[in-house]
């Protein structure tokens, strides 16, 4: 499955706002207030960011107490989960450092899901998910295995790995990291964690993951298409679109512990 790429950002000219790579003047919409205070003090850009609502780790939001969707350019709307529509608040994709190109199929451990359009699913650190729940748009996130976002911390797993995946395939709690892996999949309901191996030597970094709905859009014989299990139909039917490629034995060493169809 080739990876979907999202471009077209652009600046504004002599309308007062900056760049997509600037840091200083916004335009903020100062009709509205939160929490009793001034949107556009809420809003200001000048700092760190390091405890403005606008600015998650670097990244810029816009929503009711920011900037509008769409100030500057590159703060574009994300998607609810379920009707694919278009919320009121968003974020500049260029402000991350892969520009939310990497589909959600094995993010890295403690990154979520955002759905950036009606039909594209991307990475992202969970910071902005729980920026964008607080500008309301709490129906656009997804944990790792595809389950809805609703704020809670991902689940602990046993400090014991149990004896028969020891060997770096499950990860988290007494499994530990991945060895030269991603470890993916955790949530708030699922403790433990599968290690994405890549199946060749040139898939050997997150950005080159192998994402896979089934076993034929992997490029070796040998591979299973890593799909997670889940109770909800409407779910399970995202998750289909989103398995990664790993070998085939290990996602069958794996399933019992952290359930998902080896395709």
């Amino acid at each position: 499955m080739s990876l979907r790429i999202f471009l077209g950002a652009s600046c504004l000219v002599g309308s007062g706002i900056v760049c997509c790579g600037g840091r200083t003047e916004l335009f903020v919409d100062d009709s509205s207030r939160v929490d009793g205070k001034d949107a556009a003090a809420d809003a200001d850009l000048t700092g760190d960011g390091s405890h403005n609502r606008c600015v998650v780790d670097g990244v810029r939001l816009c929503g009711p107490g920011c900037p509008p969707v769409g100030t500057p350019d590159c703060c574009t709307a994300v998607h609810d989960r379920s009707s694919g529509s278009a919320l009121n608040a968003g974020l500049c994709w260029l402000d991350l450092p892969d520009v939310g190109q990497r589909e959600c199929a094995a993010c890295q451990d403690g990154e979520v899901c955002v759905h950036r359009s009606k039909d594209s699913l991307v990475c992202v650190p969970r910071a902005l998910c729980d920026a964008l729940t607080d500008l309301g748009a709490q129906q656009a996130c997804r944990y790792a295995d595809k389950t809805p976002f609703d704020g809670r911390p991902l689940a602990k797993p046993p400090t014991i790995c149990p004896y028969l995946v020891a060997y770096h395939w499950l990860c988290g709690g007494g499994c530990g990291d991945c060895l030269k892996g991603i470890c993916t999949g955790r949530s708030a309901d699922r403790a433990w964690g599968i290690c994405m191996y890549p199946t060749s030597v040139d898939l050997h970094t997150p950005d080159n993951v192998e994402v896979c709905s089934s076993r034929s859009n992997c490029t070796q014989s040998s591979s299973a298409c890593v799909v997670y299990t889940l109770s909800s139909a409407a779910d399970q039917t995202v998750a289909d679109q989103y398995g990664f490629c790993t070998d085939f034995k290990r996602c069958l060493s794996v399933n019992g512990y952290s359930p998902a169809y080896c395709r």
